[in-house]
């Protein structure tokens, strides 16, 4: 076994029990199984750690503490986090109603099914583990060393190899492409490079050694969408930032721009990107066939506007509409999810998203606070902006990262929604801290 197995073994050990002394550990573990599975990388796909299925049983062991803790030290949820739980169980009856009465092959569409299931339970104890302001920290902070993680394997090991301008043959569960693993890194880079504005000393430094990693990956994925979302993302961080915040914004602007031309160095990822905007004559073959895969897309919902349940599109529909014999994804988020789980879920989808992002706009808006934890909901505001300009050009909408996002936004809606005292314990004595008091709680 070599060594990295042996530290992924030993921090696997170690979340596990602190997991079970304050719930928000276990998300870390989650992230760990997430980030770095032993399956997907060259020190863990041989030998002891390639056998069990450590995610699943990283979510199993989060469950479990979520249960045990359940209503110790818990804000009472907000609004918009009881209108989310609400329109989430919806949309679990919808699909499974979907799935087994109008899906054409229970068989095909059973993976998105069961991958559903598990995103919403993911989501629910993700919530209630984040208790307070330390832990939505603790989770960015683990979020933070996840991409770098990946990114470092990616700029400094190696890993993968080019394809088209492209970096293929690495990833982690559910981001096996380019263009997955870009999703991931555009979705999450708004929310930990916040870290470096709101954080101690320690999580800047750490901010700046992992985030450069983070950009680099991005480009080396070379996804115009990314690059897109990026761009329409990066104003929200201005438009929704007030008083002292609006100066973290033009600065987080600033330096993010600035990573990004360090790192520019490939002169085919501009070219590839200039092709976005390109006319009809010009467009190059992968956007012309997208267009097509969407025209497709909306006639099947046009006749069958319930659903066909899961991959759908892939792997029944999509290829008799195209008249083709190979799978074909519609790389739309919002056709695929109308495709495999009806209008109505996606109606459903869209309002799960749409109530929190909403309630932070509209809370950033009137916001007058100079607390720096603020900047926090900017950033979630930035995310989904990127997610959904993102989910445009590919099915993400029902990717995990979709589902951690609502949870973190639900999660800092419910926290910065409280004005009572929080508690939470470190080691064997209590603290009592103001739930505005973001850097007097001890992080990473």
């Amino acid at each position: 076994m070599s060594l990295t197995a042996i530290v992924w073994l030993l921090l696997f050990v170690l979340f596990t029990g602190l997991a079970f002394r304050r719930p928000v550990w276990g998300v870390v573990l989650y992230m760990l199984t997430f980030f770095a599975a032993p399956a997907f990388w060259w020190w863990g796909k041989t030998g002891m750690l390639a056998g069990p299925r450590w995610t699943l049983l990283a979510s199993l062991l989060l469950l479990v503490v979520v249960i045990l803790h359940f209503g110790k030290e818990q804000l009472p949820p907000c609004r918009a986090s009881r209108l989310v739980t609400l329109i989430v169980l919806a949309f679990v009856l919808n699909a499974t109603f979907v799935h087994y009465l109008l899906a054409p092959s229970l068989a095909i569409s059973n993976w998105a099914y069961t991958l559903l299931l598990k995103f919403v339970l993911l989501f629910f104890v993700m919530r209630s583990a984040i208790k307070n302001r330390s832990d939505f920290g603790i989770v960015l902070v683990a979020i933070l060393l996840g991409c770098s993680y990946v990114g470092y394997e990616a700029t400094i090991n190696s890993r993968g190899a080019m394809a088209a301008g492209r970096l293929e043959g690495m990833g982690v569960p559910g981001a096996k492409d380019a263009n997955y693993l870009a999703s991931l890194c555009v979705t999450t880079l708004p929310l930990v490079g916040s870290l470096f504005f709101i954080g101690r000393i320690k999580t800047k430094i750490m901010s700046v050694i992992c985030m450069p990693f983070i950009v680099n990956l991005i480009l080396l994925c070379n996804s115009r969408s990314s690059f897109l979302s990026l761009i329409v993302a990066a104003p929200t961080f201005v438009i929704f930032s007030t008083g002292r915040m609006k100066r973290l914004a033009i600065y987080a602007l600033c330096l993010g721009g600035l990573c990004f031309f360090m790192l520019l160095g490939d002169s085919t990822i501009i070219t590839r990107f200039k092709t976005t905007f390109a006319s009809a004559e010009d467009r190059d073959g992968s956007a012309s066939g997208r267009i097509e895969y969407w025209k497709a897309g909306i006639r099947i919902i046009k006749d069958y506007p319930l659903g066909n349940g899961g991959d759908a599109f892939q792997k029944i529909f999509g290829p008799r509409y195209l008249g083709i014999d190979s799978e074909k994804s519609v790389h739309n988020g919002y056709i695929n999810d109308a495709c495999e789980w009806g209008l109505q879920g996606l109606a459903l989808k869209l309002m799960m998203i749409g109530i929190p992002f909403f309630t932070l706009c509209r809370k950033m808006w009137a916001n007058t606070d100079s607390d720096k934890f603020q900047f926090c909901g900017v950033a979630l505001i930035a995310s989904c902006t990127a997610l959904s300009i993102n989910t445009v050009f590919g099915e993400f909408l029902s990717s995990e990262w979709t589902y951690w996002w609502v949870a973190l936004a639900c999660a800092f809606l419910k926290i910065e929604g409280s004005t009572d005292l929080t508690r939470f314990e470190e080691g064997e004595e209590e603290i009592r801290v103001r739930a505005t008091d973001f850097e007097s709680v001890p992080t990473l």
